[in-house]
């Protein structure tokens, strides 16, 4: 047997300091705050591997502490743009955090050019540290379902899916033959609701006056001959997301007392959102639009489903379904934006926005 010696490198290395004497901190919190995609999949497999620990964890793939001198490294990192972060985790702060950018490449024969990406710490300003985006920290969040907060063993039947948002939203099911079905794996490695095609759906009672909407949705689908794949829908005021109308060519749809086809619809996995505003509404797949359409204001009410027509008897939404959320207003770009990288970099759906 022939043993093979792996060499580690190191990628990205500094130092973090005082701002004012240049003194070296030690046990100053650095952290890998924006990198590749092929980086932030493997910190999101992490993620989900670790569970709770994850977010207490001082050293991870993509954080470490500095030593007495004040240095740190990073390790064998894919080539590409990084951000780093730099705090002194302290019930009172002293300093404010700091941030750096640098490259990670390699030469030909593969060795990594380590990057050096030196911070200095300012006297504490009131500056706070950057918490995680939370879709909730934009106003008017009315729902936000993901699948993740579910603890359940693939294969069991969801009859109540817990909405994150302040709303606390209901979303159930009451018959269990007709609920949808937990999966931790069915959507890029993550949770998602498997849903039927057949008879599977939720209720919701998510009534609301206004007629300014941004949904935003996460999902694998498959299309089929002779059935739409409803989304949601609004009985009164009638709104609904329709993923692939029930013939070929399948398209991408709204209704809101007419039917409005913006693009084809596709199958796999995809981050969709429809915004609507004023008289327009818009569709983008991916963070790029689809393109826009006369849009009849229409607000929320009467019976309101997830997964098929609003009488839960028709349309049924065959695919895998990991996020819904929704607010009731047009979101800024910046704000749509933040959502949409919220879910893309939880769910590594596509490159960039």
């Amino acid at each position: 047997m022939s043993w093979q010696i792996l060499r580690r490198q190191i990628a990205i290395a500094g130092q973090i300091t005082t701002e004012v004497d240049e003194l070296p901190i030690a046990g100053a919190q650095v952290q890998i705050t924006a990198a590749p995609t092929a980086f932030m999949n493997k910190i999101r497999l992490n993620a989900k591997q670790y569970g709770l620990v994850w977010e207490d964890m001082e050293q991870r793939v993509d954080r470490t502490v500095t030593a007495v001198d004040g240095f740190y490294y990073f390790l064998d990192l894919p080539d590409g743009d990084y951000t780093i972060t730099a705090h002194l985790p302290q019930r009172i702060p002293s300093y404010d955090f700091a941030t750096g950018t640098g490259q990670v490449t390699r030469d030909q024969q593969g060795t990594i050019q380590q990057t050096h990406i030196d911070m200095a710490l300012a006297p504490f300003s009131g500056k706070t540290y950057p918490a995680a985006f939370s879709p909730t920290d934009i106003a008017t969040c009315q729902l936000w379902l993901e699948a993740d907060t579910l603890t359940l063993a693939d294969g069991d039947t969801v009859t109540s899916w817990a909405d994150k948002s302040a709303q606390a939203v209901p979303v159930v099911q009451e018959e269990t033959e007709k609920a949808p079905v937990f999966n931790s794996a069915a959507l890029n490695g993550r949770s998602a609701l498997v849903f039927n095609g057949e008879s599977s759906y939720f209720t919701l009672s998510l009534e609301n006056s206004a007629t300014e909407h941004t949904f935003f949705a996460v999902y694998d689908q498959t299309p089929t001959e002779g059935s739409s794949n409803y989304l949601f829908e609004a009985q009164e005021g009638r709104l609904t997301l329709d993923c692939a109308q029930s013939s070929s060519p399948f398209n991408l749809r709204w209704n809101d007392g007419s039917w409005r086809v913006i693009a084809p619809a596709i199958a796999g996995c995809q981050l969709i959102t429809w915004q609507f505003s004023g008289t327009t509404g818009e569709i983008w797949r991916n963070g790029s639009s689809l393109g826009t359409a006369t849009y009849t204001p229409q607000s929320l009410g009467g019976a309101i489903t997830l997964g098929a027509n609003y009488q839960g008897r028709s349309s049924y939404f065959k695919g895998n379904v990991a996020a819904f959320l929704y607010y009731n207003r047009a979101l800024s770009l910046d704000e749509r934006q933040a959502v949409e990288t919220y879910l893309n970099g939880r769910y590594a759906i596509f490159n960039d926005l």
